[in-house]
């Protein structure tokens, strides 16, 4: 297979953005989440099938499951236990990839993976920006299902 395939079948093959793709190589860059969109709501349709299911699949998750681990990963973190944190971080990111929360789901990505690489130094930094893109986040994404209504 030629490497150089066109973009519309590439496309095809591969449906999802390069913003999936692995953390970068500078740990500066770990902390430079604005070049990813807040919502992609086209990406998440390709979950949801419809924009109406994204609407509500991000409203239960506002309202019940992303409070509740969140909750969860702030007692672990609050214990010093990395490894719960860093699953709760996980779990999250899991949820952000099927309503298109990219900037939250690249936030605990990045994380995670610092985490699983055995580097330590930044693991609280990391920490306080999964918490702080989830607050920013949070107000978005209610903004923009209030404009739905």
């Amino acid at each position: 297979m030629n490497s150089s395939t066109s973009g519309k079948n590439n496309q095809q093959k591969n449906p999802l953005p390069t913003y999936f793709s692995d953390p970068p190589l500078q740990h500066v860059d770990l902390f430079k989440l604005s070049s990813y969109p807040v919502l992609d709501v086209e990406e998440a349709i390709k979950f949801t099938l419809t924009e109406e299911n994204l609407a509500e699949m991000l409203h239960t998750m506002l309202n019940h499951s992303l409070p509740d681990e969140v909750a969860k990963m702030k007692k672990f973190h609050d214990l010093g236990d990395w490894e719960k944190t860093q699953d709760i971080a996980h779990k999250i990111k899991g949820g952000c990839v099927y309503v298109g929360t990219v900037q939250m789901k690249m936030a605990c990505q990045y994380f995670e993976r610092y985490w699983k690489s055995g580097e330590t130094d930044l693991l609280e930094a990391l920490y306080q920006q999964i918490l702080h893109t989830i607050e920013e986040n949070v107000h978005y994404i209610k903004n923009w299902l209030d404009k739905r209504k």
